[in-house]
């Protein structure tokens, strides 16, 4: 058996000086120990009205329990039957004191969102003429012939709605209908912000306009054709007017509310979604609703409900408010009536006027969201002593700058994590943190579809988790936590097909407090200190503008929105932004527009020293002083890109590059990577206190050994483990001194991750420089993959009946060989097993080998789910122990959690792979007693039920037509049914997963260095 060695050797003399010195002691003990403010948070929905006291102080509990620290809670119709509580009434202001009262008695904090349901802001307190505005208009065709007439008529309201409010009349001198017809400009309801309802997220902006469309002047409409009649119509509608010759459309444009409302919510429920162009319609809702809410929660805490929260914005777009024809013209310097036809897809003057317009147009319904809607949230929030979180994406506005006025930042993503799924959120909102100094990045966490189905759990999603750590978030709020009012209904009510089940009814949530410990461990030294980034992403002045990652192999940046840039100087050849930080590289992205303030900007800064990576622009957006502007922006594209043939461009004191990589234009400035690896690695790097602290994950789900180069100097690594807390001192590195870089392996297994973390230290520097292993030289600092005997650098094993020899970098060096082979213990037959009685399952039987539970006939033990616990004498003979070697029980495959004790002594949960654990410290010779306890997953028991008769009304898509009596009256099912759900997702004929303790499991001893260092080492 060929077993690695570890050759970290964190001398104990060294670790005890550390100590003494104080070294990272408050940092390393809120690590093992996280405070509650890093532990993870859950969205709760509340589902229909179906919550009561009981279950709320249940859930609480449970959350309090496993490690969960805070809630947002989402008030939500998802296919459930109605429940006794309406939203908002009385009995639900009563459940919602309780849920405060209960939240501060548990330690916990309280995030509501700002509204019913999930997708925006509102309710039945909100106007219709307060509510979100579009333009309407009704249109009568008026055929003048050749000479022109003198034309009465009457021009009817667009809508009866009494909220609607004229804006102008228009007459326009129709081209050719039926060449017009065949052309559609794209995009043209985003674009006129017309969208309605959900999209997903990489098909919800505008990247790219058609800048070389021609077409025939047929179908457009030149400006000296487009008459205004707003004067000749009275406040009946009726109009008189001498018609020139020709086919001319007369328009009546109004606006009114669009019909959008808070969603999803209970029929009956909800109102419409608020004005987001309005201050006042911004005060109406915050002061109808948050305000309420927040003097409820004073009388308890004003330290539990903490703030107040915006979810995904899914409620479509609104092109016009009560004052917008004076804040365009304020705003854009021209009329925005005589562009109204544009809105219909009408051509005015051609393409790129019309697409001028709707950019303007976009630019300021982007600029008032943020001013009056969000900006003014945030105030009003801060106000009342709330923080302000928001899902700032998939906006009305330009996404960062909107961000810019959220406390806490918020991101998205799905798991599985798809192509065009919402994860480049991570980076977008975790970027805009890093500009505005909030130490918090949250994310919607694992959001699923139906296809979840109670699979997932902790292994599962672990790694995807990591690569959103390493993207820039620190809080995860699980999507969701479906609260539970049934204390006889198991797994219970679902958020629809929606999310993970994350609720106290999984077979595992009272097992899920090592994960959530691992994460607020995680998030906690996340948060601390400042982000390292080489480089800023400057994004396009498009408001629609959906954010999309960049790809920099061994660098880190950020991204930054035009309002914030507009703000960045340059300083001693840096960027620096107003609360100091500072970048070495300025990336531009762009759709090929710019306008000449920006590109004006981007000049400044280069000639004063700012390094800048991108390509030039060919267009200025917008109407706003074209076509000058365009002849501005080529000058100033000449001047700075020149004939666009060179890599690297001197302009002042600094440089621009193009025709080459963003990689290739770092080296030239002689910048070298932060991080590389010998393998695909996910990572992020932060400076705490002076010490480099770098997360580095492996995404593989397979055990690799990676060879790592770190951009630090003159400092000690050392390992911090997320997964227990222990902090390893680690001295197999090599310092590349002239070169600022720190070399050194790492041994992870599957999915592992861990914290190096590099120390400022005023000791005499011993590191190994050289491990050489029956004359083969082991320790690789290189990017070469590695082989075979490379050792293994974290787990201290080393193989036996080998001679090792040592070297620091004092040029001492120990030669020792290791201690010979031990043969496993293999331990796959006669166990006996007692499975969680009221399940199905009989209470104990044995296995005589071990197999996973789906393959045993026994129908009660083959539809399982829940725990059972195995149980075994094993027997070590006299001789296996050794000080020299750790003692290592490995259950080999588990499903998919297990509990371990040795002689009574509990050694923990072990909730991904490897299903190992050390009893070096708790087995002795003879007889031992282990006790394995396992958990599964739903689903087979779900599976199980449904092999029985229905025992609940339900619709074909499996949803409930009502509650069941049986279980409105506290009883069980009445056909013998062990589980029930509001949402059917198994049917009979559905896959069994495999479940229980699989193994193969045995006992291993593996020669170990930190179990006997030599003596010449201490």
């Amino acid at each position: 058996m060929r077993i690695k060695l570890f050759i970290v050797l964190a001398l104990a003399i060294l670790s005890l000086n550390a100590q003494k010195n104080g070294i990272n002691n408050n940092l390393k003990e809120n690590f093992l120990s996280p405070p509650v403010s890093a532990m993870p948070w859950v969205y709760w929905t509340w589902l229909g009205g179906n919550i009561n006291k009981e279950g709320i102080t249940a859930d609480l509990e449970a959350m309090k329990r496993v490690g969960i620290g805070g809630v947002i809670i989402l008030d939500v119709d998802q296919g459930t039957p109605h429940g006794p509580v309406v939203f908002f009434d009385s009995q639900w202001k009563s459940i919602f004191k309780h849920t405060i009262a209960e939240a501060k008695r548990l330690g916990m904090e309280v995030n509501m969102n700002n509204a019913q349901g999930y997708e925006g802001s509102g309710g039945y307190w909100i106007t219709p003429d307060k509510a979100m505005q579009e333009v309407v208009k009704y249109e009568k065709h008026v055929s003048a012939g050749t000479n022109g007439m003198h034309w009465e008529g009457k021009l009817d309201k667009p809508t009866e709605a009494l909220e609607y409010r004229d804006i102008a009349v228009l007459a326009i001198a129709e081209p050719d209908t039926a060449l017009r017809s065949k052309f559609k400009l794209p995009q043209l309801n985003l674009k006129a912000l017309l969208w309605g309802g959900w999209i997903t997220y990489n098909n919800t902006g505008i990247s790219k306009p058609p800048y070389d469309s021609i077409l025939s002047e047929q179908i457009c409409i030149p400006k000296e054709k487009i008459i205004d009649l707003t004067s000749k119509m009275d406040i009946n509608g009726n109009i008189v007017w001498d018609v020139p010759a020709g086919e001319w459309t007369i328009i009546r444009y109004g606006h009114a509310w669009n019909k959008r409302t808070v969603y999803p919510t209970p029929e009956g429920e909800g109102g419409p979604e608020s004005d987001k162009l309005s201050k006042e319609a911004t005060q109406l809702h915050f002061n109808s609703f948050v305000k309420e809410l927040n003097s409820i929660a004073q009388p308890f805490t004003k330290n539990t409900l903490v703030a107040t929260h915006i979810d995904s914005w899914e409620r479509g777009g609104q092109n016009w408010t009560a004052s917008m024809r004076q804040e365009f013209l304020k705003r854009r310097g021209y009329d925005i009536v005589p562009y109204l036809p544009a809105l219909s897809g009408r051509i005015i003057e051609n393409v790129n006027i019309t697409e001028r317009f709707l950019f303007d147009l976009r630019k300021t319904v982007s600029e008032l969201t943020v001013e009056n809607y969000v900006k003014e949230y945030h105030r009003l929030a801060q106000e009342n002593g709330l923080r302000l979180t928001y899902e700032c994406y998939t906006t009305m506005g330009n996404d960062l700058n909107a961000a810019n006025y959220v406390d806490e930042p918020m991101a998205e993503f799905w798991n599985p994590d798809k192509s065009n799924g919402f994860f480049p959120t991570t980076k977008s909102m975790s970027s805009v943190a890093h500009l505005n100094s909030r130490s918090i990045v949250s994310s919607e966490a694992f959001t699923s579809n139906q296809d979840e189905k109670w699979k997932y759990h902790p292994a599962i999603i672990k790694a995807l988790g990591d690569k959103a750590f390493c993207s820039g978030v620190n809080r995860f709020v699980f999507h969701r936590y479906a609260a539970q009012p049934f204390v006889n209904a198991k797994p219970g009510l679902q958020m629809g097909p929606w999310g993970l089940h994350y609720e106290r009814t999984n077979t595992w949530w009272e097992w899920s407090k090592p994960w959530h410990e691992y994460l607020a461990r995680c998030q906690y030294l996340l948060r601390q200190g400042d982000f390292n980034a080489d480089v800023l992403n400057v994004l396009p002045e498009e408001p629609l503008y959906r954010f999309k990652m960049l790809s920099i192999k061994g660098y880190d940046y950020d991204a930054c929105g035009e309002e914030l840039f507009k703000q960045v100087i340059v300083k001693d050849g840096k960027l620096v932004l107003p609360n100091g930080r500072q970048y070495k590289m300025l990336v531009l992205t762009h759709n090929g527009c710019m306008s000449v303030q920006m590109l004006t900007h981007i000049a400044e800064l280069i000639k004063k020293g700012a390094n800048v990576f991108g390509e030039a622009p060919r267009q200025t957006p917008g109407l706003e002083g074209y076509p000058k502007a365009e002849n501005e922006l080529q000058l100033l594209t000449k001047e700075l890109w020149g004939n666009g043939n060179e890599k690297m461009r001197k302009i002042g004191d600094g440089n621009l590059f193009q025709n080459c990589s963003i990689e290739e234009a770092l080296k030239m400035l002689k910048i070298a990577p932060d991080f590389q690896a010998s393998k695909e690695m996910n990572w992020i790097h932060r400076t705490v206190e002076g010490k480099d602290v770098y997360f580095i994950a492996n995404p593989a789900d397979s055990s690799i050994h990676v060879n790592c180069s770190f951009r630090v100097i003159n400092k000690v690594p050392e390992i911090w483990n997320p997964e227990t807390g222990k902090v390893s001192t680690y001295l197999s590195y090599n310092q590349q001194d002239k070169l600022g870089i720190i070399n050194l392996s790492l041994s992870l297994y599957a999915n592992q991750s861990v914290f190096v973390v590099f120390t400022p230290t005023a000791q005499t520097k011993k590191n190994v420089v050289s491990v050489v292993c029956d004359n083969k030289e082991l320790l690789n600092y290189g990017m070469a993959e590695g082989d075979k005997n490379s050792f293994n650098s974290m787990s201290g094993d080393v193989m036996p009946n080998a001679t090792y020899s040592i070297t620091l970098s004092n040029g001492k060096k120990d030669i020792f060989t290791a201690t010979k082979s031990i043969p496993s213990i293999h331990l796959d037959e006669n166990w006996d097993v007692h499975f969680q009685e009221g399940l199905g399952a009989p209470v104990k039987t044995t296995f005589s080998k071990l197999i996973s539970w789906s393959d045993v006939s026994d129908a009660g033990i083959k539809y399982f789910s829940g725990t059972a616990t195995y149980t075994k004498t094993i027997n070590i003979p006299k001789g296996y122990l050794s000080d020299k070697n750790r003692i290592i029980l490995d259950l080999g495959r588990v499903e998919v959690m297990a509990k371990v004790k040795v002689n009574g002594k509990d050694l923990g949960i072990l909730w991904k792979k490897p299903y190992r654990v050390d009893l070096s410290e708790v087995i002795k010779e003879g007889k031992n007693e282990l006790e394995v306890e396992v958990v599964n997953l739903w689903p087979n028991r779900l599976i199980g039920d449904e092999q029985t008769t229905e025992d609940a009304l339900r619709n074909k898509n499996g949803t409930l037509q009502s509650w069941p009596k049986w279980l409105l009256d506290g009883k069980t099912s009445s056909n013998g049914r062990y589980t029930f759900c509001s949402w059917k997702l198994y049917d009979k004929d559905a896959k069994l997963l495999p479940s229980g303790l699989i193994g193969p499991v045995e006992i291993k001893f593996v020669p170990n260095i930190y179990r006997k260092y030599p003596k010449d080492f201490k």
